[in-house]
């Protein structure tokens, strides 16, 4: 359900990472994927 929800919202997604002033996008991106999955398991 969440990866239908973030596919779904794609498109804000993208728009946000591309106003945003983070340098380290993929590591963010890839931080939250992790969390993500962390609390999953929990």
């Amino acid at each position: 359900e969440a990866i239908n929800k973030a596919y779904a919202n794609r498109d804000k997604y993208i728009k946000t990472m591309k106003q945003s002033r983070m340098n380290n996008s993929i590591e963010k991106i890839t931080g939250l994927v992790n969390e993500a999955a962390s609390r999953k398991h929990k």
